[in-house]
């Protein structure tokens, strides 16, 4: 760079001649500080023009900084690391200024006069900085008439906050670097209320797309998949929390707020969308999805409240799983001819096998013909299950909850069967004869065949 060049031949003019005049007038303090005083006034001047030349003009070494303006970052970050190299090579002059001083404490008076040098690059540095935090609105949703809106209105998510957290990131790293050269100045003040403002910034501007995502959250496709907001908003979140990971250990602490800022309110929009007029079970079939998507993506973060996220999402899934066994059961016991002798059932055995004053097998729905019917559409169920699965849980994207419905499904299934069964083998006041040729399967042999 020019200007370091500029530095390196004023060091070598210093180390000849000023060297030497500042060790003797280390004896006279008063024009030893008028020197310091003048020196700084000079390097303030060559500082603040060499950084406005370098924002503007071609060097040999590098481009015109500003034009990286189109990118935040990029422009943030060149004009942030211009000046920790600037500082540097005024480190040098400075050390070697005072390098033939004995008396002196050299690294305190040279971080007081960089800090003083520094300084008069703050309002040009900082009015550039701010417009970078503030410019670029998140883009804005389109308003609807109605909350729901289908996928293909769904809005675009920003990048915004993604470009704000590693602002914030840059901006506190070169924060704690320059304070290493100049200490407690204006310039690192600069710095950290511009990260303050930074992180003000990202917070507003993450918690606009989260609510206005959350609040356009499109009605479930009929694929069932996590709707294109859904998985924006959880990209988003991988990228943020990806930018926190590479930066310090203080910028990862803010980490778990945001994952609290995205998953709470996307849980809770998720979990209201279930009373869609989408159907109970296509409802929770989409929210199962969503969560599957959602524990599958902060599962990856490694934040300190992981486990107590994931926990939630499981407590969703689980309710969704649950209501999905309720259907699926209902459905298959239904189809099996099992439903409408399951009141029956439970009256019987709570009442030594009679129903009122008439026995079990007297009934309509359970007497021995009934179920010898039920038995033979039970035995085509146990060895062709997936026959009578609910078409929307095919696009369960999740296995294991598949596996769960159907668990808990056959569960049900046996537990009725084997409350049946005892009816029919021990208690004779239910009324059936020939209960071994009636039902010969114990329930240890469905229970196999269930997969239990």
């Amino acid at each position: 760079m020019a200007y370091l060049e500029d530095s390196h031949q004023l060091v070598k003019r210093i180390l000849v001649s000023l060297a030497t005049t500042m060790a003797y007038l280390e004896d006279r303090p008063q024009l030893f500080r008028l020197v310091v005083e003048e020196w700084v006034v000079l390097r303030r001047g060559a500082l603040s023009r060499n950084f406005l030349h370098s924002l503007t003009h071609l060097s040999p070494t590098h481009s015109p900084i500003e034009l990286g303006a189109h990118s935040p970052t990029r422009y943030v970050g060149d004009m942030l690391a211009w000046l920790h190299q600037a500082l540097a090579g005024e480190r040098d002059v400075m050390g070697a200024l005072f390098g033939g001083c004995k008396s002196l404490d050299v690294a305190a008076e040279t971080s007081s006069s960089l800090a003083s040098i520094a300084e008069s690059v703050c309002r040009p540095l900082k009015t550039r900085i701010e417009q970078m935090i503030v410019s670029g609105e998140p883009t804005r949703l389109r308003s609807p008439s109605h909350r729901r809106t289908s996928a293909a209105d769904a809005p675009t998510v920003s990048r915004k906050p993604v470009i704000l957290y590693k602002m914030r990131g840059l901006l506190q790293f070169y924060s704690n670097t320059i304070e290493q050269l100049t200490g407690a100045g204006v310039l690192v003040c600069a710095l950290e209320e511009l990260q303050q403002l930074c992180h003000k910034m990202f917070l507003a501007a993450l918690q606009t797309q989260v609510e206005e995502g959350c609040e356009h959250l499109p009605a479930p496709p009929s694929s069932l998949a996590p709707s294109a907001t859904v998985t924006s908003l959880l990209s988003l979140l991988s990228d943020v929390i990806t930018a926190a990971t590479l930066t310090t250990h203080h910028q990862r602490d803010h980490a778990a707020e945001v994952v609290e800022l995205v998953i709470d309110p996307l849980l809770s929009s998720l979990n209201s969308s279930s009373s869609t007029d989408a159907g109970v079970v296509e409802a929770h079939v989409y929210l199962l999805n969503c969560c599957h998507l959602l524990h599958s993506t902060v599962s990856l973060l490694h934040t300190s409240n992981t486990p107590d996220k994931l926990k939630q999402i499981e407590e969703v899934s689980e309710g969704a799983v649950s209501v999905l066994s309720e259907q699926q059961t209902t459905a298959v016991l239904l189809s099996i001819s099992l439903l409408p002798m399951v009141p029956h059932i439970t009256t019987a055995a709570a009442n030594g096998g009679l129903v009122g004053d008439s026995p079990l097998a007297a009934l309509p729905y359970t007497s021995p013909s009934a179920v010898q019917s039920f038995l033979a559409k039970l035995d085509h169920f146990l060895s062709n299950p997936d026959a009578y699965q609910l078409p929307a849980l095919r696009l369960l994207v999740s296995s294991q909850h598949r596996q769960q419905v159907s668990q808990r499904c056959n569960s049900a299934l046996l537990h009725h069967y084997t409350s049946l069964h005892t009816l029919v083998h021990s208690v004779p006041a239910a009324g059936y004869p020939t209960p071994q040729k009636l039902m010969p399967k114990t329930p240890d042999m469905i229970r196999a065949l269930a997969g239990l």
